[in-house]
């Protein structure tokens, strides 16, 4: 349970933290929070690849950005939509051999494997399989998301302003066709995917391609609540499917390195059975506050209203990004390793039932933490207490300290935190100020997360 529970946080954080790095037009973790900034840094979706990825012949054309489409002539029958597979509803689970319905992208799709495979993220239009032994993204996972732009093809490396609201979404020729040469594609080809038309093309950096600043390289994006960025040294395949008046949907394979490069048909295998049941919209709508919806987003500063905990009202001091879960375990980010985290905890890491504050300090000192109760306070009208946690053994098993919010999620105590508790008619409501490096802005995020406390409201959304 512990490293599934890991793989949950990896995977929240880096998609979290993808939403700033692609910002093409429209987090947080304890000890690995070093390593998952540096992978993130150049993903939303990231890996290289060698060419020999493909099943294809390459020609010395293939280099090329100007090659010419081919159209795939296949004698094999096409998939079919099979609206009784069963359907996966769950996220970081294992998946047998067998055929499955997919509903999180809008359109409904189907697929089949004849091999054991991993469900990661599955929500906010974001699905992702893998290899059973995925370390995070990248890393042998098949992609499947809504797109709503690509970024400017002749400066992909561009920040946020610079896009300009980027290239449109249905014209994915257009866009390779006007590609920077730094970002190599090969292998282009219209396909049929399960009877639908979709354009199937290899895409990786150039050795020589310099990264921009906010991401090394953006290729698209969903309204920034998922995307994909490339990384160097990732290898990339991707599929862009034609949804007529809708938003087109963009699957894509990734390994990060020559090791992985048996992904790609195991990847192909599965993507011969996909075929897609009607065309629905894009579950993200192209207009509206992102985070009135539960998604995450960049908040303006004053007055927030999100359906966090069922429904919540706080002040800002200042534009935050702010990463909603339907696990209701929510985060608002900060400027360095630290955030304000808020949360309905029900039990601890051995299910059992946790209802008061004594329950949960009892929980979170069982081993290598200890609890200091600072002034009690109010937390939306009811009794609130604070306590300052410190983790006295740094290098302990986190799975010992996790405590489960609603859903199968849960929270790790960091290296320090202070957290806020009360017992409301919601539940055990947290509300934590945490951060994960000792050179963290301690003040600030406390000071973040009071703020939090002392103007926090439960309201009824309409």
């Amino acid at each position: 349970m512990g490293e599934l529970r890991t793989q949950r946080r990896l995977w929240a954080f880096l998609i979290a933290l993808a939403l700033v790095l692609v910002g093409c037009g429209s987090g947080s973790d304890d000890d690995a929070a070093e390593d998952v900034a540096t992978t993130a840094a150049t993903t939303t979706s990231t890996t290289e690849a060698p060419e020999a990825t493909t099943a294809e012949p390459a020609d010395e054309t293939d280099e090329t950005n100007e090659t010419e489409t081919v159209v795939e002539d296949t004698a094999s029958a096409p998939a079919v939509f099979d609206p009784d597979g069963v359907v996966l509803d769950e996220e970081f689970v294992p998946v047998s051999p067998g055929s499955y319905r997919v509903d999180t992208i809008g359109t409904p799709f189907s697929f089949t494997t004849t091999e054991q495979l991993m469900v990661q993220p599955n929500s906010q239009v974001f699905f992702v399989i893998s290899d059973p032994s995925n370390q995070g993204p990248d890393d042998r996972d098949l992609v499947f998301q809504r797109i709503t732009a690509f970024t400017q093809p002749s400066n992909p490396a561009g920040t946020t302003e610079e896009q300009d609201g980027g290239w449109p979404a249905d014209d994915v020729a257009g866009w390779l066709d006007a590609l920077d040469d730094g970002l190599v594609v090969s292998n282009r080809e219209e396909v049929m995917l399960g009877g639908t038309d979709a354009l199937r093309f290899d895409l990786k950096l150039a050795d020589d391609f310099e990264c921009g600043e906010e991401f090394c390289a953006g290729v698209s994006t969903n309204r920034l609540v998922t995307g994909l960025s490339l990384s160097p040294g990732a290898s990339y395949r991707l599929w862009v499917v034609d949804q007529v008046d809708e938003s087109p949907i963009m699957i894509h394979a990734a390994i990060r390195n020559d090791s992985g490069a048996a992904w790609f048909d195991t990847a192909e295998a599965v993507m011969s059975t996909v075929a897609f049941g009607p065309s629905e919209p894009n579950p993200i709508p192209a207009e509206g506050d992102l985070w009135t919806l539960g998604l995450p987003a960049d908040v303006p500063a004053g007055s927030v209203e999100l359906p966090a905990l069922g429904g919540i009202r706080f002040e800002l001091a200042q534009e935050r990004f702010i990463f909603q879960n339907e696990d209701e375990h929510h985060f608002v980010d900060t400027d360095g390793p630290a955030d304000s985290e808020l949360m309905i905890i029900d039990r601890d890491a051995d299910e059992n039932p946790i209802s008061t504050v004594d329950e949960l300090i009892a929980a979170v000192t069982a081993d290598s933490v200890t609890a200091e109760e600072l002034a009690s306070t109010t937390l939306a009208g009811f009794p609130a207490r604070v306590f300052d946690l410190e983790a006295t053994s740094p290098g302990r098993d986190p799975s010992l300290l996790t405590l489960n919010a609603t859903g199968d999620a849960g929270w790790r105590h960091p290296l320090d935190a202070r957290i806020w508790v009360a017992e409301t008619d919601r539940g055990l409501v947290m509300i934590t100020a945490e951060w994960f490096e000792p050179d963290a802005d301690i003040p600030g995020v406390i000071e973040q997360s009071e703020l939090i406390v002392e103007t926090l409201e439960f309201i009824e959304l309409e």
